[in-house]
């Protein structure tokens, strides 16, 4: 019996993101696509199926009643354990937070995303916001797969803190078109430059006042769905800050136990907010990394007594929208002008 013998190792695949111009238009085959250091997604294809017996005379699910389509569905990519260069986290967190992206118009073109009491959403339909066609790059001819239009429904953040002390990132993709596995990726595919976000050397790291982080954690969540469906049964545009979190930010902090933050257990008791700021480099210098979040309300905090390093305070937190303030702000600068 005649096989193929020749088996693909898992890293022969590749994976990436392009900028699209037009919703609903997937960067040609051969466009170039910013290759992303990670492992493969996990990607559910959205397909609504009817695979159940019907009264059709039978007792057993049968071939003639079989129901399968893309159309009106919605694409999820799921990836983890992204290493994020410095020039990626840009993409990101535009992805994910919208249209609230200011851009610096002289270098390092810092860019700052906030999510704060006005903010709205693009009309994507009239190409506003930013969103990206995904390829998955595979080793077999005329193979690969495309996915159109994606925006972030979800995107976590989380520096490795008790390793090599660089930014990762795990999330969500969402695409209201239906696929291809059929494409062949010609175009140009390479890593962004190979330029890290290292957290190990913190500029700034403070609850209120300064502590020693042992781990922090942070999400950036939309509620991202598909509305409508053109006449090839593909969305006409995303709708961002629905559901009943509307647009959230979650997340956890592990610190140090001390007489800096002896208190925040009470803090989660009394539903007491507290700043968090997150900070890596020099305002205003290429390679500035800044997470602020101006009023953070605990959730069960609690003292965790095993950990390596000494005993800790474990600290899940939901970012609230502070009056006067913003509920969130992240920042990059990272030396590319985009023009956003």
């Amino acid at each position: 019996m005649a096989i193929d013998g020749l088996v693909k190792a898992g890293t022969e695949s590749r994976w990436g993101i392009s900028e699209e111009a037009t919703f609903g238009t997937a960067i040609a085959d051969n466009g170039t696509f910013i290759q992303l250091e990670g492992p493969i997604p996990t990607v559910d294809e959205g397909v609504i199926s009817d695979v159940r017996t019907k009264a059709n005379g039978r007792r057993v699910i049968s071939d003639i009643d079989l129901f399968h389509t893309q159309t009106g569905g919605l694409r999820t990519i799921s990836f983890s354990d992204l290493i994020v260069r410095k020039t990626d986290l840009a993409y990101l967190l535009y992805l994910v937070h919208g249209s609230t992206v200011a851009e610096g118009a002289a270098t390092p073109y810092q860019k700052s995303f906030t999510w704060t009491s006005s903010t709205t959403q693009p009309d994507y339909s009239a190409n506003a916001g930013l969103f990206v066609t995904l390829g998955i790059n595979e080793p077999l001819a005329a193979k690969d797969r495309k996915f159109t239009s994606c925006i972030l429904s979800e995107l976590t953040l989380t520096p490795d803190l008790t390793g090599d002390g660089r930014l990762k990132a795990s999330g969500t993709f969402i695409s209201g078109f239906s696929s291809t596995a059929a494409s062949t990726l010609s175009g140009t595919w390479a890593y962004a430059t190979q330029a890290y976000i290292q957290c190990n050397n913190p500029s700034k790291k403070t609850i209120v006042s300064d502590v020693v982080l042992y781990d922090w954690s942070i999400t950036y969540a939309n509620n991202a769905v598909r509305v409508g469906s053109d006449a090839t049964g593909d969305a006409e545009t995303y709708f961002i800050g629905g559901g009943d979190t509307g647009l959230s930010v979650t997340g956890n902090i592990l610190t140090k136990y001390d007489t800096a933050t002896d208190d925040l257990i009470a803090d989660s008791v009394a539903g007491t907010g507290r700043k968090f700021e997150f900070e890596v480099g020099t305002d205003g210098v290429d390679g500035f990394f800044d997470i602020y979040l101006d009023k953070c309300i605990f959730g069960a905090a609690d003292k965790a007594y095993g950990d390596a390093r000494g005993q800790a305070v474990n600290l899940p937190f939901t970012a609230v929208h502070l009056t006067g303030s913003a509920m969130s702000v992240a920042q990059i600068a990272d030396a590319v002008d985009r023009t956003w």
